[in-house]
């Protein structure tokens, strides 16, 4: 409610002040959430949805931006090496390829974790190899379908990564979801979402 008069009169009261403040902000807000959705089940306010609504943007998730991988891949391993010189300063065209044919159930923050894995495994190495990336990513199991018509959607094959790695460690969650490179309760609701349940 403090959040909704803030967005609806432009005004706060710090806490322990007995006075109002008159603010002048901008609200950028992300969610990877269908918020319109959420409205319809009773999980987010429609009062607070429609004040946060002015210009959408919606991004798709990595998987489906698959010529952004090598982009994003290439920015991440040059953040590392301004941090660590030893770090690798390219990455083999066989490592690019794998890296664009993985779902990246995890998204940008997956693939930022991967590359900062990869890039210290090849320390003082020229540049990064297929075998110094993680199990998950190079797995028979990980690639996308070479063409989009394959019958396979995004969604299955995030069903089938995040199962195999939740089997991998034996459906601990929080283990799986540090693999995965997203947080616990994403990877909750993922679960959720696929109907995905420890075996009883």
């Amino acid at each position: 409610m403090k959040l909704l008069r803030a967005l609806q009169d432009g005004q706060i009261q710090r806490v322990g002040d007995t006075q109002p403040h008159q603010v002048d902000v901008r609200i950028l807000a992300a969610t990877n959430r269908d918020l319109e959705k959420e409205v319809e089940d009773g999980r987010f306010r429609q009062d607070l949805f429609y004040r946060l609504s002015g210009i959408d943007i919606r991004t798709p998730p990595l998987g489906e931006r698959r010529d952004d991988i090598p982009l994003l891949a290439r920015h991440f391993l040059s953040t590392y090496r301004e941090k660590n010189a030893a770090a690798p300063v390219e990455f083999s065209p066989d490592t690019i390829d794998i890296l664009g044919r993985y779902p990246w159930p995890g998204n940008v923050r997956e693939l930022q974790k991967e590359v900062e894995r990869a890039a210290t495994l090849a320390s003082g190495e020229a540049s990064i190899d297929p075998s110094h990336l993680s199990a998950r990513v190079t797995g028979p199991a990980s690639a996308l379908p070479p063409e989009t018509g394959s019958g396979i959607s995004l969604d299955q094959l995030e069903h089938r990564h995040i199962q195999g790695v939740l089997e991998a460690n034996d459906w601990n969650i929080q283990r799986a979801a540090e693999l995965l490179g997203i947080h616990r309760n994403t990877l909750t609701r993922k679960m959720s979402d696929f109907g995905l349940k420890k075996p009883t």
